[in-house]
């Protein structure tokens, strides 16, 4: 079986690691870790600025899926790491259409009203456009 695991580096996406791993059986399953790097030239003054930022952000992803990867291979999943830029919504359907996992699962910010339409749902976005099982995980609110 293929699982891939959406995540960021927030609760939400602990919470789906959490669920993944009392969910799914590691014997015969092999997890993908993706994290997507957003980043575009506008928000940086300079091509040169843009690269350097862009670099450390690249850095930094790797490290974290690797960091979420840990765990699920001490309890004998068999995994890897993907780092993809672009839009978290763009690039986890693109890579699901091409690796074909049979559940994807990822955390969801539950975000409501004004801020779901300004900044989107990713997780709404991939249930909608991918062929896979998508278990969408709600973090539990803080005490």
């Amino acid at each position: 079986m293929k699982v891939l695991l959406a995540a960021d580096d927030s609760r939400y996406s602990e919470a789906a690691l959490q669920a993944l791993m009392t969910q799914i059986q590691p014997a015969n399953t092999e997890v993908c870790v993706l994290h997507v790097v957003e980043a575009s030239l506008g928000d940086y003054q300079s091509q040169d600025v843009f690269e350097g930022a862009r670099g450390a952000k690249v850095g930094f992803a790797h490290e974290l899926a690797e960091r979420f990867a840990k765990p699920l291979k001490e309890a004998g999943f068999t995994t890897k790491t993907v780092v993809r830029e672009g839009t978290a919504k763009d690039a986890i359907v693109e890579f699901a259409e091409s690796y074909k996992p049979d559940y994807i699962f990822l955390g969801s910010h539950g975000r409501r009203g004004w801020k779901r339409l300004t900044l989107g749902s990713v997780s709404e976005a991939v249930a909608r456009h991918v062929h896979s099982s998508v278990v969408i995980v709600r973090a539990q609110p803080h005490a």
